[in-house]
C-alpha cells in the first residue's frame, strides 16, 4: 500500500475487520536514511485476521501509538517485518529499522516487544541493527498526537466523513449509515455484530447496502464566487466582500477556510 514511499502519515485512521498489511509499507531503498520513511500513528486496528501492518526490505517505520484491538473474530499478530517477499528471511544487509513506543495490544502487557517480531519466523525479532530508538525528523507538517487510548477514543468520535460544514462554517455531524454500522461495531466488539468473514458477503449483508445520499441544497452565493452568502457576512460584513483567492494571515486562501471550516480572519 505505500511502495518506495517518502516522508507520510498513516495516521488517525480506524482499520476494521480486514485481512492484513494495512499498511504494507516499503519506505526505502539504497539511499534511504532515518531521515526518511513512513510513521504509523494514533490508528486504530480492529479484528484484523493477519498482521496489523506489514514492513519490507530498507523501511524506515515510526510505529507510535497505535491501539490495537483483536475483535471476537481473529487471530492476529501485530506489527511483523519481512523480507523482499514474506517468505524470505531478514537479509543481514537490511538498512532498514523501527522505532517503536506508546502502542497498546488488548491482552497483551508487553506490545512493544511484540512488535519487534519477524512475521516469517515469529519466534526471532529483529536484529539490534534494525532497533531505533529514536524517532525519525519530524515530517514538515507535523501531526498532532495522542496516547494510544485517546487515539482510540478520537477515531472512534471523529474517523470518517463525520461532519460537514454549513452554509456559515460551522461543523455540524454526518456520518452515513456504512460509517455509522462500522463504528457501532468496533464500540460494541460483539461478535453478532462485526462481520465474520466479508471475503463471503456481498455489500447488503455487510452493511445495509449503499444508503440513499442527500442531494442537498445549494447555498446561497449572490456573486458565484464559491464562498456562501451567510459566510461572508460572518467573517468580512457582507455578501460580496471577500475574495475566494485572497491570502489570509495563516498562508491559506480565503476559500480554503471556507472548506476546512476554520476562522479566515
Amino acid at each position: 500500500s505505500a511502495w518506495e514511499s517518502r516522508q507520510w502519515s498513516f495516521h488517525r485512521n480506524l482499520v476494521a475487520t480486514m485481512g492484513q498489511r494495512a499498511p504494507r509499507v516499503n519506505s526505502g531503498d539504497n539511499d534511504v536514511s532515518s531521515d526518511v520513511g513512513a510513521e504509523i500513528v494514533n490508528n486504530l486496528m480492529y479484528n484484523m485476521r493477519g498482521r496489523v501492518s506489514e514492513a519490507v526490505y530498507r523501511s524506515v517505520i515510526d510505529w507510535v501509538g497505535n491501539y490495537v484491538d483483536h475483535g471476537p473474530h481473529r487471530g492476529w499478530q501485530e506489527n511483523r517485518w519481512g523480507g523482499p517477499s514474506s517468505l524470505d528471511p531478514i537479509d543481514p544487509e537490511d538498512t532498514g529499522s523501527l522505532y517503536v513506543a506508546g502502542n497498546e495490544i488488548r491482552g497483551f502487557s508487553d506490545p512493544e516487544f511484540e512488535s519487534w517480531r519477524e512475521f516469517g519466523d515469529t519466534s526471532k525479532i529483529l536484529p539490534a541493527s534494525m532497533q531505533r530508538f529514536s524517532r525519525m525528523r519530524p515530517p514538515p507538517f507535523p501531526i498532532m498526537e495522542m496516547s494510544s487510548k485517546g487515539a482510540r477514543q478520537w477515531v472512534l468520535d471523529n474517523v470518517g466523513a463525520s461532519g460537514s460544514v454549513t452554509c456559515n462554517g460551522d461543523w455540524v455531524a454526518n456520518r452515513d449509515e456504512v460509517d455509522q454500522r462500522i463504528v457501532g461495531y468496533v464500540r460494541s466488539r460483539s461478535p453478532l455484530e462485526t462481520p465474520e468473514d466479508p471475503t463471503d458477503m456481498t455489500v447488503s449483508q455487510i452493511n445495509g447496502g449503499w444508503p440513499t445520499m442527500d442531494s442537498g441544497t445549494p447555498c446561497e452565493d449572490a456573486d458565484g464566487d464559491g464562498l456562501p452568502d451567510d459566510w461572508e457576512r460572518r467573517f468580512f460584513g457582507c455578501a460580496t466582500c471577500a475574495d475566494p483567492e485572497g491570502v489570509t494571515s495563516s498562508g491559506y486562501l480565503v476559500i480554503e477556510h471556507y472548506l476546512n471550516g476554520t476562522d479566515p480572519t
